[in-house]
């Protein structure tokens, strides 16, 4: 029942408070924190609409620091999913945003639950740094929980600090606060709507953070779960749920109709032009109310009116452990003997992101720069496996960068630099098909997108392995699995067996003489690439004698000198405006 689900999540963060008050700051306290918040965004996912609604409805029966810390961990995940964060990441802001609070519960009472006339006289001041926890969160890498904690000295001022927030995750970890401290009804200032609370924070934030706010008015929309609204005849509604025509509310009763028993009213499609105003967080006084709401009723209604397309928060995940149905069938028809390019057109043009980067390739591959329109002219213009080649790379591409995490958009950077060598050197050598170079290679760095252990990073700290291999890319405690997992997922989306054994076998100083030779290009072409890339990206890199050795095999594999290709550098890093992003 709802009432019971949400009352075990406000028990267990009562009881994980009560840890924090009196049980010492170690590893334990991590876990304990991270386990309810996993729970937590487990359950938010499982019943959106019920968790996202509970910051609207505060809960006078627990205390104040209770309710002010369930409010900030449920709207750093609500911030979180509509930006399309990583949830390894949302977790770990969810716990920063709990930890704030949950470290100084007798100064947060006494600041919030304090006359604003009387305060100075009476309350210690709030957002003081625990420099114990602080270490605690850095010796055990929690990078984005202690970036996210380190907020504590900034959310309860007025200003805007405007220097620190330097990324997007400290960005919404503030918002997300500032949201439920604006929000939460206290005795320190009178709470506003949600409404206000975007619009306060639309003034006060840099513009470049806006695009955070934007998803939610979507979901949970200017008149979100839980709130209460006024119609435009004077009734009284809750909002339960969302859907593309308008709110799904129910009426509460008024003193002139206590006649009606509010259980029994029903519930309705309210349109949106029909709201007068949307009232700040109201009381709960019993969790009960939460099984009239959100229980059988509300699901009944949402069946019978299956037609209707229901506002969610999760965006659907695309799986990666296998490859696209349609990309298989699409690739099956370019690779048959006799392919027939109807039929080949009109299983691109079922898929609307396939026909688009298609056309947007072509485009850019036109001589005279004319937008090609035609699928078909398209596939005239590319060619049956350069099209096969781009359209798996976009599938692949697409599933590794769903989700929002911190160094995304360097290793986006890099493995387009990289893959932008391995392509012009195959295409200038002409050893190898640039096509099947340039996939293979994105197999090679596909791993680097979905390690935990990188999600969750906030800096980018290379490791001193040789630069021939992609472990050398990234410090972590388990580097093989960078090589394993490429090669486990190439598999898994059905790669031919030369990519396979070249997954297997690219960091090899002695390559195997019984491959093919071309197998063997390939190895020393995406080894080669990999040190170029990393010299040329990061400054100050070093060969060290294993890298030298196998460059020096690999440039006789290739049948090219230390000059030629260092020309072949020169052109390709003038041509490509690739950088490395200082921190």
């Amino acid at each position: 029942m709802p009432a019971e689900i949400v009352q075990q999540h406000y028990v267990a963060l009562a009881k994980l408070l009560k840890i924090y008050r009196t049980a010492t700051l170690d590893r334990n306290l991590l876990k304990a924190s991270h386990s309810f918040c996993k729970s937590l965004y487990a359950a938010a996912k499982a019943d959106p609409d019920l968790f996202f609604a509970q910051p609207q409805l505060y809960k006078p029966q627990l205390p104040f620091v209770v309710n002010i810390a369930f409010n900030s961990a449920v709207l750093t995940c609500l911030l979180a999913v509509r930006n399309k964060f990583d949830p390894s990441v949302t977790i770990q802001l969810m716990c920063g945003s709990i930890s704030i609070y949950a470290l100084e519960q007798p100064s947060i009472e006494k600041h919030y639950q304090t006359d604003k006339k009387i305060e100075k006289s009476v309350i210690k001041k709030v957002g003081h740094t625990d420099a114990k926890f602080s270490q605690l969160l850095k010796t055990n890498q929690q990078h984005i929980w202690l970036s996210s904690y380190l907020l504590c000295s900034h959310i309860h001022l007025a200003h805007y600090p405007r220097v620190s927030l330097t990324t997007p995750v400290i960005a919404l970890a503030f918002m997300a606060n500032k949201f439920a401290l604006l929000c939460t009804p206290n005795k320190h200032k009178q709470p506003i709507s949600f409404a206000l609370a975007i619009k306060h924070l639309s003034v006060k934030c840099c513009p470049k953070w806006y695009a955070l706010l934007i998803p939610l008015l979507e979901y949970p929309s200017a008149t979100p779960l839980g709130s209460f609204i006024r119609l435009r005849d004077g009734s009284i509604h809750v909002v339960l749920s969302l859907n593309n025509t308008g709110l799904i509310t129910k009426p509460l009763p008024t003193k002139q109709s206590v006649v009606v028993q509010p259980d029994k009213a029903d519930i309705q499609l309210t349109p949106t032009d029909q709201v007068i105003h949307c009232y700040p967080c109201q009381q709960l006084n019993s969790f009960t109310r939460l099984n009239q709401w959100w229980g059988n009723d509300l699901m009944d209604w949402l069946s019978s009116k299956a037609d209707q397309k229901q506002v969610v928060p999760f965006d659907a995940i695309l799986p990666m452990q296998a490859a696209p149905a349609s990309l298989l069938v699409i690739q099956d028809q370019l690779n048959h003997i006799n392919a027939d390019i109807a039929v080949i057109v009109k299983a691109i043009e079922k898929e609307p992101a396939y026909a688009h980067q298609l056309q947007v390739s072509a485009s850019v591959s036109n001589r005279q720069k004319q937008p090609v329109q035609n699928i078909k002219h398209g596939l005239a213009m590319l060619g049956f496996e350069r099209t096969s080649s781009i359209l798996l790379q976009h599938s692949l591409l697409s599933r590794l960068n769903q989700q929002y995490f911190p160094l995304q958009q360097a290793l986006l950077n890099f493995s387009q630099f990289f893959v932008f060598i391995v392509s012009e050197i195959a295409v200038r050598t002409k050893l190898v098909s640039p096509e099947l170079a340039s996939t293979t290679a994105y197999f090679v760095v596909s791993r680097l997108f979905t390690l935990p252990a990188i999600r969750t990073m906030c800096h980018w700290e290379t490791s001193t392995l040789a630069t021939f291999k992609v472990a050398s890319l990234v410090k972590i405690k388990e580097p093989e699995s960078l090589k394993n997992g490429a090669f486990l997922l190439a598999n898994a989306w059905q790669q031919n067996k030369q990519i396979l054994e070249v997954l297997q076998q690219y960091d090899l100083i002695m390559q195997k003489q019984e491959n093919k030779h071309s197998t063997r290009q390939l190895c020393c072409l995406l080894g080669l690439s990999l040190t170029l890339a990393h010299e040329h990206y990061f400054s100050g890199t070093v060969r060290c004698k294993e890298t030298a050795s196998y460059f020096k095999q690999g440039l006789i594999e290739l049948g090219i000198s230390q000059v030629e290709l260092m020309n072949m550098m020169t052109d390709i890093v003038s041509n490509k405006n690739e950088f490395c992003h200082l921190e």
